[in-house]
């Protein structure tokens, strides 16, 4: 019998199937979230370089 409190316990409950499932989504949105900020950061890259090459070629926005 495994005690409650043991990390054997705990360990089995993760592996159940809902609770995978769960993790699995988890997993998902951290990484769609990561995307989104590292699409984020690249835009925002974009747009500078654009920003500054107006600047360079027009000399002003």
């Amino acid at each position: 019998m495994v005690d409650k409190g043991t990390f054997l316990y705990i360990l089995a409950r993760l592996l159940e199937k809902q609770d995978v499932l769960i993790m699995i989504l988890f997993v998902y949105l951290y990484l769609f979230k990561t995307f989104c900020l590292f699409a984020l950061f690249c835009i925002q890259k974009i747009d500078e370089e654009i920003d500054f090459f107006y600047i360079e070629e027009i000399g002003r926005l």
